[in-house]
């Protein structure tokens, strides 16, 4: 097998502080003898687009989240690669022009598999809720899913479309999972009778399991030598199995770079991962300053139902996943407010020609310094290390511009933006994990940190391209690496 002269290792949401205190001896190691670089996420543009185009979102349309702009205020995830410019070139296009064979596989928002000169195992994201089964589409070329299917690949797993409730089945499933994305890449490598220059791999386990637990990688880290809980505590028993699986995924690192044997590497992540502590809904701040008109209060026909006709268990878990789906919702009048914010989006929209027109264009940018004077005098907001900028104006050529907030709120990523209830709350969930049934939303305890995780090897580091200081700047290395 012809050695891979750089092999790409995507880890979705990896954070430094987690690896180090986790038994993770291999990428501790590798760590310690490699070049690490700063990148910077704005949480705004998905980190694995801006890897695979160079680009912010504000070019590719590569949001998390957005506006439909569709004539109301609708909210949409909705992305994949074929959204993109013909100007956009992607990193496999890109090195396929440069003549380079690549090897792709479950990079986000890759389905369907793309044609390229080598291989692509394509990866979910971008609106699916779900990547179930293996398909014509999910790979290229298509008989490359004979070897999915042998080794029961599992394209995606996530905790709340599962119906996972079993902690130990919960962990071993994930083991499953990183196992077989593995054994498969590695037989399709070993496999191409050509030969591959460039491989892409990414991992989205560690995401997972610190959406859920982060609370509980806190207690570990801040009280490593206090007892972890009481025998067969639930919460001693999750700790425990979580431990358990970062040291099996250290270990199955440690195996695919021994089979591999890349001669140049690249470690990255899409951002890092920070306790989820408060809630912030701009909604609730406009309103009180009377930008937002709220809805008049109502009980709707659902909730009547639910309150008459359910056993009390089953109205307290619909009512926390009604609570759950409502963070989208609009519960505000928008053809009549001058701004507001839009279900996870952080920061604040003018209600301009984009939406309802309440606001000239020409007013635009003087009321954009009235909210951010306002709420940058809040006490609240002052409290919270809050800071409302002007944003959209930033990039104001950009093709894809109309979908970004025009004002951001710069704050501690430990707050997650939110549609509903107070300016700022408590997340009511921060704690340990008790019972996975429970569990409704995948960012329970942990949340999105705008630190990303790259290092390097020496040689790579060398022409690494520090243009941005954000993600946009692998690509750049890597297309610099090659040419």
């Amino acid at each position: 097998m012809k050695n891979i002269q750089l092999l790409v290792i995507g880890i979705d949401a990896a954070d430094y502080r987690i690896i180090n205190h986790m038994p993770m001896p291999f990428m501790q190691r590798l760590i310690g003898s490699s070049i690490q670089t700063s990148c910077k996420e704005d949480l705004l543009s998905r980190g694995w687009a801006e890897i695979y185009t160079g680009r912010h979102a504000s070019e590719t349309c590569a949001f998390y989240d957005r506006p439909s702009l569709d004539g109301t205020v609708a909210v949409t995830q909705n992305f994949t690669t074929a959204i993109l410019d013909e100007n956009i070139v992607t990193i496999w296009k890109k090195l396929n022009q440069l003549g380079k064979r690549v090897g792709i596989i479950n990079i986000p928002t890759t389905y369907p598999a793309e044609s390229v000169d080598g291989f692509m195992i394509g990866g979910g994201g971008g609106g699916l809720n779900r990547l179930k089964k293996i398909d014509d589409v999910l790979c290229y070329p298509a008989d490359l899913a004979a070897i999915l299917k042998r080794n029961r690949y599992v394209p995606d797993l996530r905790l709340t479309t599962s119906s996972i409730t079993d902690t130990e089945h919960f962990f071993n499933s994930y083991k499953e999972m990183v196992e077989r994305r593995i054994r498969t890449y590695i037989e399709s490598i070993k496999n191409d009778a050509k030969g591959i220059d460039f491989g892409f791999i990414v991992f989205r386990a560690l995401a997972i399991i610190q959406y859920l637990g982060m609370a509980e990688f806190e207690y570990m880290i801040d009280s490593p030598n206090k007892p972890i809980g009481l025998p067969g505590d639930a919460s001693n028993t999750f700790r425990n199995l979580m431990t358990d699986f970062y040291s099996f995924f250290d270990g199955q690192m440690k195996h695919m770079m021994s089979e591999l044997n890349p001669s140049h590497f690249i470690f990255v992540s899409d951002h890092g991962q920070v306790p989820y502590l408060n809630n912030m809904n701009c909604n609730a701040f406009l309103a009180e300053n009377e930008y937002l008109t709220k809805k008049s209060k109502s009980k709707s026909a659902s909730e009547n139902i639910i309150k008459k006709v359910l056993p009390q268990f089953v109205k307290s878990r619909l009512a926390e996943r009604m609570k759950n789906v409502s963070r989208f919702m609009v519960d505000f009048e928008a053809e009549t407010s001058t701004a507001f914010s839009l279900g996870l989006i952080n920061g604040i929209y003018i209600n301009d020609s984009r939406f309802y027109g309440k606001v000239s264009n020409s007013d635009r940018p003087s009321l954009v310094q009235q909210i951010c004077k306002a709420l940058n005098n809040d006490a609240r907001s002052q409290a919270f290390g809050m800071h409302a900028i002007p944003y959209r104006e930033n990039y104001a050529s950009a093709r894809f511009a109309d979908h970004l907030p025009d004002i951001f709120i710069q704050k501690p990523d430990t707050i997650r933006p939110m549609a509903q209830g107070a300016f700022i709350s408590t997340n009511k969930h921060y704690g340990f994990v008790e019972r996975l049934g429970d569990v409704y939303d995948d960012n329970w305890t942990g949340i999105k940190n705008s630190e990303a995780v790259c290092f390097m090897s020496s040689e790579v580091s060398r022409r690494h391209e520090s243009r941005h200081h954000d993600l946009t700047d692998t690509y750049n290395t890597i297309i610099h690496f090659f040419s």
